[in-house]
C-alpha cells in the first residue's frame, strides 16, 4: 500500500529511469543498431603503465580495469568516472585513449576550456614520448587558433578523416569535425559543462556509436547520479595519490584587522618562494553588486598599493584571449608574477606545484563544491598549503548563516561530503546542470526528502522501469508521461522522444 506521495515519487523516478533507457535505445537507432568498435588490444596500456614515473593507486587500477573491460564489448560504453580534484582521473582517461589507439581506433578527449585542453595534451604527450617509436600514437590539438586558420584547419580535418590522428584533444571545436576515420572512444572531461545537444551533434555523423567516458570532479551523490544518469555506470576514485597534502582552510570574517593578517601571511609565503592565488567572483565591477570584489579592479588596487612589496601581480580571467592567458600562467609559473588575481577561470585544470595559498574573496557567493574545486589548485606540490575564505562582516545581514555554511570546508576535505552538505543547504536545483526555468523541477523538495529517507524507492523505480520499457517500447502512453514530466522533448518527425537538456546529463 503506497501513499499518494509515495506514488508520486515512484512515478517521477520511473519516468527519469525510463527517459535514460529511451536515450540508450535512441542512440542505437541513430546508428542503425550498429555495434560499437571493440577495443581489445591492451599492449600500449601495459607499455605506458610501465613507463609512468609513478604507480597507479589501487582506486585508479580498479577504475581503469572497469573502463578497459567496457571497451572490449560490442555495446557502447557509457561510464561516469568521478573522483575528487587531483585524484588522477586524467591518467585513467589517457590510458583508455591509448587502448583505443593500440586497437586501431581514434580517441577524442573533450575539455571545456582551451586551458584544460592544452594540459591534457601535455599529459598525453609526456606519456607518448616514453613509448617506443613504432608504437607512439599521433596526438593532435584542435584549438581555436587552428580552427581560425583555414589552411591549418583543413590539414587537421584531412588527417582526422584519413586516420592519421590517433588521439585528438579538443574543446567544442571537435563537434565540427566533418569526418572521422574510425572514432572509437570519446572522453568528456568535466562533463556537466557539455550539454546534451553538443553530444548529439558529435554523434550524428558517425557510422558506429563510440564508447563514452564522462569525467567529473563535481561529485554527484549516488542516488542523484542514478536518477540523473539512468543508463550510466559509475566508477569512483576515492584515494589521493601520495604526496597530495590537505589544504588547511580557514574562514575569515571580513574586518580591517583580519584582512591585514591574511595579507601578511601572503607576504611571508611570497618571501619564502611560494605562489598565491586571489580569486574574485566577478571579472569587473558591477554597480548592482556593491561590495563584491572583481578581479580587474582588485588587480589594479593591489598593484598600486604596494602591499606585497617587490612581488608583482598577474591578472587572469575568462574574457582574455587564449594566448594572453597562456602568457600570464607562464609568468606565474616562472615566479615573475607570483601573485595571480583571477576570476573562477582557475577552477579547473591549472597545475602549479609551487602554489601554496589561495584567498577567495566574497566566498559566500560560491557553492561549497565549487570552493572545494578552487582550493584543489593549491597543495599540488610539497609545500604546506592554506586556503582563506573571506566571509561577510558580522554586521552584514545573513552573515551568520553564510559563515556557518563555509565552515563545512574547514572540517571536511571529502568532495562527496561537501557536495551532500551543499545539497542539503541549497536543495537539488543545481545538480541537474540546468537552471529549471519557470517549470517546476522534475524533483520537488518533497520527493527529495523522501528519497533521502527511503533510497530503496529509487531502486524499485529503476527495476520497474527496466521491466516496463521492453513491453512499452515507444508507446504513446510512455511518451506522454515523459513529455508531461518535462523529461523529454519531441523532435519533428522523430519516433523516439529526445531527452531534454540537462536531464539525463548524457
Amino acid at each position: 500500500s503506497m501513499s499518494s506521495s509515495d506514488d508520486l515519487s515512484q512515478q517521477q523516478l520511473l519516468s527519469a529511469a525510463a527517459a535514460a533507457a529511451a536515450y540508450t535505445t535512441g542512440q542505437q537507432q541513430q546508428h542503425g543498431g550498429a555495434a560499437a568498435y571493440q577495443i581489445s588490444n591492451m599492449d600500449l596500456v601495459s607499455t605506458a603503465k610501465a613507463v609512468l614515473p609513478y604507480d597507479l593507486t589501487s582506486d585508479q587500477e580498479i577504475a581503469l580495469s572497469e573502463v578497459l573491460a567496457d571497451l572490449d564489448r560490442p555495446q557502447a560504453m557509457l561510464r561516469l568516472l568521478q573522483g575528487d580534484v587531483g585524484c588522477g582521473k586524467t591518467v585513467v582517461a589517457a590510458l583508455a585513449c591509448l587502448a583505443a589507439a593500440g586497437s586501431g581506433c581514434q580517441a577524442l578527449m573533450l575539455a571545456p576550456t582551451e586551458l584544460l585542453a592544452s594540459q591534457h595534451l601535455a599529459t598525453l604527450q609526456r606519456i607518448a614520448e616514453e613509448l617506443p617509436l613504432n608504437k607512439r600514437p599521433r596526438v593532435e590539438l584542435l584549438s581555436r587558433i587552428v580552427t581560425s586558420r583555414a589552411k591549418e584547419k583543413e590539414a587537421v580535418y584531412g588527417a582526422i578523416a584519413e586516420g592519421r590522428v590517433d588521439i585528438l584533444v579538443s574543446t567544442q571545436a571537435a563537434l565540427f569535425v566533418p569526418k572521422w576515420g574510425k572514432l572509437g572512444l570519446v572522453v568528456v572531461d568535466e562533463q556537466h559543462k557539455f550539454g546534451v545537444k553538443q553530444r548529439e551533434k558529435l554523434l550524428q555523423n558517425l557510422p558506429a556509436p563510440p564508447h563514452m567516458l564522462l569525467m567529473t570532479a563535481t561529485p554527484i551523490p549516488r542516488t542523484l547520479a542514478l536518477v540523473t544518469y539512468g543508463g550510466l555506470v559509475l566508477s569512483t576514485i576515492v584515494q589521493m595519490p601520495p604526496g597530495r597534502s590537505k589544504v588547511a582552510t580557514k574562514v575569515v570574517v571580513e574586518s580591517k584587522q583580519a584582512r591585514h593578517e591574511v595579507y601578511s601571511a601572503i607576504h611571508d609565503e611570497l618571501v619564502s618562494g611560494g605562489r598565491v592565488y586571489i580569486v574574485c567572483p566577478l571579472v569587473s565591477e558591477n554597480e548592482d553588486l556593491e561590495g563584491v570584489r572583481a578581479a580587474t579592479e582588485e588587480y589594479e588596487r593591489l598593484q598600486a598599493s604596494g602591499l606585497f612589496g617587490d612581488f608583482k601581480c598577474g591578472l587572469l580571467h575568462g574574457k582574455m584571449k587564449g594566448e594572453d592567458k597562456a602568457a600570464v600562467l607562464k609568468a606565474f609559473s616562472a615566479g615573475e608574477t607570483p601573485v595571480l588575481i583571477a576570476s573562477t577561470v582557475v577552477e579547473v585544470g591549472i597545475d602549479e606545484p609551487e602554489a601554496s595559498i589561495m584567498l577567495v574573496e566574497n566566498a559566500d557567493r560560491f557553492g561549497l563544491a565549487q570552493l572545494h574545486q578552487l582550493r584543489g589548485r593549491v597543495g599540488r606540490g610539497s609545500r604546506a598549503s592554506r586556503c582563506f575564505l573571506m566571509a561577510p562582516p558580522d554586521d552584514w545581514e545573513g552573515s551568520e548563516r553564510a559563515t556557518e555554511r563555509l565552515r563545512v570546508l574547514e572540517k571536511s576535505h571529502n568532495g562527496l561530503h561537501i557536495a551532500e552538505a551543499d545539497l542539503k543547504i541549497r536543495g537539488p536545483g543545481d545538480v541537474w546542470g540546468t537552471k529549471q526555468s519557470g517549470k517546476a523541477s522534475a524533483f520537488s523538495t518533497m520527493t527529495w526528502q523522501e528519497l533521502e529517507a527511503a533510497p530503496q524507492l529509487l531502486e524499485h523505480a529503476r527495476a520497474a522501469a527496466a521491466e516496463l520499457l521492453p513491453q512499452l517500447g515507444s508507446k504513446p502512453e510512455l511518451k506522454a508521461a515523459l513529455l508531461a514530466y518535462g523529461l523529454m522533448s519531441l523532435k519533428e518527425g522523430q519516433q523516439l522522444p529526445v531527452l531534454r537538456d540537462g536531464v539525463s546529463g548524457v
